[in-house]
């Protein structure tokens, strides 16, 4: 893997960061193109854009420190170390859900319609940050014997499940189908459907993931992604979105 993706001037961009910028770009662009379609105004839609960025990575952050705190206690700067990789994607979605409608209301925009502008930049955003993560090294699998298996650049004895690229393929595909179906959807029903299934997605690869701190039968992903479902599920079905 290529953890430092090149080096300017005897600066390294470190993979995981352009990854990361790059999600971001690409995520909010999509975004102004699709608020086009829904009437939502840009200038709102790049405000929210960076409020819920930088809520999410440190929301993403803690939780992974939090579900990992073994790896840093006795060096707890390392919290601050991004470059090592090291995010909770379900942290960082309940902590941008949250600032997103507290946001969004805020302003006068219905959440739900919101939700349907945001909801193919959250698939493209999760495709692309999984390639840095591929990249930098982190989120490796258990080993493997098959076609496609790769090593890593944190653990090269043998060849491993690309775990990285299992959710960057889901993000990517979730993206397409939630691409296509612009203006079909009830509104909140994309970003819900893209909840749901990324948790069903993710409780499943972690089986295949290395080193995933467990709490009981199960590990702290899994736990998370089945709440995710769960309180999915119920705001869906308790909210009226009319």
């Amino acid at each position: 893997m290529r953890p430092i993706l090149v080096e300017l001037f005897n600066f390294p961009l470190y993979s995981y960061g352009v990854m990361i910028t790059l999600a971001f770009s690409v995520g909010l662009a999509l975004a102004l193109r699709n608020g086009k379609y829904w009437g939502i105004a840009e200038g709102f839609l790049v405000d929210l854009a960076v409020l819920v960025m930088l809520a999410a990575i440190i929301a993403a952050r803690l939780t992974y420190v939090a579900m990992a705190w073994e790896d840093y206690v006795r060096e707890p700067l390392r919290v601050f170390a991004l470059r090592e990789g090291g995010l909770s994607f379900q942290g960082g979605l309940l902590a941008g859900f949250i600032v997103g409608v507290w946001y969004t209301r805020r302003k006068g925009y219905s959440p739900w319609v919101v939700a349907e502008v945001v909801a193919p930049s959250l698939a493209m955003g999760l495709a692309i940050t999984r390639i840095g993560c591929l990249l930098n090294g982190c989120c490796f699998g258990i080993p493997a014997d098959l076609p496609w298996a790769l090593y890593s650049s944190r653990a090269q004895d043998v060849p491993r499940h690309p775990t990285q690229l299992y959710e960057s393929v889901f993000g990517l595909a979730m993206f397409l189908w939630l691409w296509s179906r612009r203006g079909k959807s009830r509104p909140g029903d994309s970003l819900g459907v893209f909840f749901i299934a990324y948790g069903l997605a993710r409780f499943i690869i972690e089986h295949f993931r290395a080193g995933a701190p467990t709490l009981g039968p199960l590990t702290w992903g899994q736990w998370a992604s089945l709440l995710l479902i769960l309180l999915t599920g119920l705001v869906l079905r308790k909210t009226d979105r009319n």
